[in-house]
């Protein structure tokens, strides 16, 4: 899955020999989206927002809301936590001081929504409570991976839930999704045209060989047609 830059190098090699990989397999970046939240889950989701910190000092994590004592409350269980981070507390300190990992307050959801959308994460938790989160799921178009609710920790999904861990990062969400077992099984396009079939396409053939300059694509087709 994505990890440092030794990882992503080590996958872009891996990806010459059939190994599938993914692009946009750099640092991991995750976003947490949270509404209301008491002082015991700001303790809660505190450890989530230091989760993805773990993976290495070029990780982005950033935890979005409309709250402003919500948001508070995050920042005060940051406090605390960050005073022993088990060996880590070097990775935070980077962290922090490149500016990839920040609680970001937004005037509304919509505004949430269009910056998640933008940001295109690797993960993103939506820590929301069930009658809030239909805004969200109807509007969040561009995720890697998406946990919802209070009880789909980041961790279950790296370890131990089965959902696909190689996952889009750097924005290439947009465009891209997780790799999954389909990635392994490869596929062989196959046509055949009826004679008919081949005649009435050779105006188009015409068209696009006389635009192309490839004389030789349209004579392939009219020889059997003399």
């Amino acid at each position: 899955g994505p990890g440092p830059d030794a990882i992503a190098l080590a996958m872009l090699q891996a990806s010459r020999y059939g190994v599938a990989t993914q692009p946009g397999v750099g640092p991991s970046d995750a976003l947490i989206v949270f509404e209301d939240i008491s002082d015991k889950e700001a303790d809660i989701l505190a450890r989530d927002f230091l989760t993805e910190i773990e993976h290495g000092s070029d990780s982005r994590t950033y935890a979005l809301t409309v709250d402003r004592r919500s948001a508070e409350r995050l920042q005060n269980a940051l406090n605390l936590q960050t005073a022993n981070l088990f060996g880590h507390e070097a990775t935070y300190a980077e962290i922090a001081a490149n500016g990839n990992a920040a609680i970001i307050l937004f005037p509304s959801s919509e505004d949430i929504l269009s910056f998640a959308n933008a940001f295109a994460p690797e993960h993103l938790m939506l820590y929301v409570d069930p009658p809030h989160r239909e805004k969200y799921l109807d509007e969040l178009t561009a995720v890697g991976e998406l946990l919802i609710g209070k009880s789909t920790p980041f961790t279950a999904a790296n370890y131990c839930i089965g959902v696909t861990h190689v996952l889009p990062t750097s924005g290439f969400a947009r465009a891209y999704s997780g790799i999954t077992s389909r990635q392994f099984v490869r596929h062989t396009t196959t046509a055949e045209l009826e004679p008919s079939a081949l005649r009435r396409l050779l105006p188009t053939v015409e068209a696009i060989g006389g635009a192309e300059g490839l004389p030789n694509h349209v004579q392939a087709v009219k020889a059997r047609h003399a």
